[in-house]
């Protein structure tokens, strides 16, 4: 005797950001989900700034209690929920700047002083000392938005989101930084 069996294929839905969202609205324990997700990529974010593991961490746990402290006010706007947390991360992280009388660290890799290059000095390779000492000549603001788009590679979207700007002066304040970035290079030569 020989019986056969079908397996009925059953794909397991998961839910998508927005609906992890809306269940964490009803209940918080639905945002360790969300947690999980971008705690390594908002960690990487504040320890780049800060240079300290310790502080990051503590930083990083206070952007999370206060994006699910603040979940009910949160809508979905089209663009990925590591924007709201991006934009508590750099609250905080000037926060805590402020509060301590501590520098900002900038964490320059190979990878961002390409992609800043590129954009810069197509024909040439942009050197370290050259980027940090351009750096050193922005205000705070425009070191922010060189940060989002070439070391974390932010759409202007995303940006407009984090900053809580238009996506049109997103693009307009990121040309004006590198605008000032080729003519500070330009002045070196």
């Amino acid at each position: 005797m020989h019986y056969r069996v079908d397996y009925i294929s059953m794909e397991i839905a998961t839910p998508t950001e927005v609906e992890l969202i809306e269940q964490a609205k009803k209940d918080p324990a639905y945002f360790e989900s969300i947690y999980n997700k971008y705690f390594n990529e908002i960690f990487f974010f504040i320890n780049k700034r800060i240079n300290d593991q310790n502080i990051s961490f503590d930083i990083v746990q206070q952007v999370f209690f206060n994006a699910l402290n603040s979940l009910s006010k949160y809508k979905h706007r089209g663009h990925p929920f590591s924007s709201f947390l991006y934009k508590i991360a750099i609250n905080e992280c000037n926060r805590h700047f402020r509060d301590h009388k501590k520098f900002r660290f900038i964490s320059i890799s190979t990878v961002s002083i390409d992609s800043l290059s590129e954009e810069v000095q197509p024909d040439k390779n942009l050197q370290e000392e050259q980027l940090e000492r351009m750096m050193k000549q922005l205000a705070h603001k425009e070191i922010t938005l060189i940060e989002l788009r070439y070391f974390e590679k932010k759409s202007f979207k995303e940006i407009s989101a984090i900053l809580g700007i238009s996506e049109t002066n997103a693009k307009v304040r990121v040309h004006r930084v590198i605008k000032k970035i080729k003519k500070s290079i330009q002045d070196e030569e």
